[in-house]
């Protein structure tokens, strides 16, 4: 399941996370794994509160997003 966010500088919604959910015995999910298209490297706690905030990594959004056959932004 791809995730976005709104980015009203670009009137578009640009990727944010492709969750990938495990599914058991009587169609329950049991875990997400998300693979998030944003870098957290040299972020303050505080920035880390607000995530989604930061540009999406170019780099993560093809390997996650382009490479699983979603749209690299929606307009």
């Amino acid at each position: 399941m791809g995730a976005y966010t709104w980015w009203p500088e670009e009137q578009s919604y640009r990727p944010f996370a492709l969750d990938v959910l495990t599914v058991g015995g009587g169609g329950q999910i049991q875990a997400v794994t998300s693979f998030i298209a944003r870098s957290a490297e040299g972020l303050s706690p505080d920035e880390l509160a607000r995530f989604p905030t930061p540009p999406p990594d170019a780099a993560k959004v093809e390997s996650i997003f382009v490479r699983c056959g979603l749209p690299s932004r929606l307009d």
